[in-house]
């Protein structure tokens, strides 16, 4: 289904996201951002298009709605694990444990995600996708 993401597969990956506090799912065509990469002269590498003229893609981000979940799978690890969980980044460790199991589960393996803490090549404008997604509005 190349083009877009069928809406009860994008609902159902939204419901699974949610439950682990990632409320917030907005697709959009990864041919946009690259569009504002390439007019806007961004100093950050266009994102992979795996030879689809309409490539879909998922801004996952969250809400207040975070804490909770988060919070609940901190607590649920055992001692030893929770202090190397919390001496180094907890709430991206979780993030890139429960985003890719949730994507997984939902529409299975073969998904490339990008962090907003990734740097270098990886490096994606997340405000631009914000913005160019109508998820925010950037001035």
């Amino acid at each position: 289904m190349a083009g877009r993401i069928a809406p009860a597969r994008l609902s159902a990956v939204a419901a699974k996201l949610s439950s682990h506090g990632f409320d917030i799912v907005q697709p959009f065509m990864v041919g946009w951002y690259n569009d504002v990469v390439s007019q806007q002269n961004l100093s950050v590498q266009p994102l992979p298009t795996f030879g689809q003229a309409d490539c879909p893609a998922l801004l996952i981000a969250n809400s207040k709605a975070l804490w909770a979940p988060f919070l609940r799978w901190l607590r649920s690890l055992p001692d030893a694990e929770r202090e190397a969980a919390i001496a180094s980044e907890p709430l991206d460790r979780y993030t890139q444990l429960v985003v890719p199991q949730s994507i997984a589960s939902e529409m299975g393996e073969g998904c490339d995600f990008f962090w907003s803490c990734d740097t270098g090549e990886r490096l994606v404008a997340m405000q631009r996708v914000a913005s160019m997604s109508s998820m925010a509005y950037l001035d």
